[in-house]
């Protein structure tokens, strides 16, 4: 089931899948985040690219009720050392909540 978590380590198996992570070995988020000037950057690391699904970056600046907007992303990097999705937004003040997401083309 896509959105089980067998491992519980909080990536359903469809994040997993995504990520080229085992559903079945707890996992961790490979992402960093970068102040520029004026500018934020966030970015995912994916251990491979998955031609049916398309990943994507929300930002939110507040909690409840949450109003989160989807960043324009660049995908970066191939081989080995996987791809990395990333994305900027200008930079405010609170920073905000960034997610990564994912969705299939084809369900």
């Amino acid at each position: 089931m896509i959105g089980a978590d067998p491992d519980g380590d909080g990536l359903a198996n469809g994040l997993e899948y995504a990520l080229g992570t085992d559903p079945l070995v707890p996992s961790q988020l490979d992402w960093r985040l970068r102040f520029l000037e004026g500018e934020v950057e966030v970015a995912f690391k994916l251990a491979g690219r998955r031609p049916e699904i398309v990943s994507f970056i929300k930002r939110t600046d507040q909690v409840s009720p949450a109003r989160w907007t989807r960043l324009p992303v660049t995908l970066t990097g191939a081989g080995p050392g996987g791809y990395e999705v990333t994305a900027r937004a200008p930079r405010q003040e609170p920073l905000g909540l960034f997610r990564l997401g994912v969705e299939w083309l084809n369900p």
